[in-house]
């Protein structure tokens, strides 16, 4: 009997892990944001959809980051 060869698993690129990072922290930001209570409705919602930005930009930088340590 034969053994195959071993096949490494497929490792995630640091694009791939990087846009994941990104919409993660687009996600998890406004979340955060949201738990914290404004007063106004209005004032919440434009809290929330301005976190959306930074939150993405700082998922991407950290994913990045963790992608070319692994690299």
């Amino acid at each position: 009997m034969t053994n195959p060869d071993p096949t490494l698993p497929k490792r995630i690129s640091i694009g791939w892990l990087a846009c994941g990072g990104m919409a993660l922290g687009a996600l998890l930001v406004p979340l955060a944001v949201a738990v914290d209570r404004f007063g106004c409705a209005l004032r919440q919602f434009v809290i929330t959809a301005l976190s959306i930005v930074p939150g993405g930009a700082i998922g991407f930088i950290i994913a990045y980051w963790i992608g070319c340590r692994r690299a």
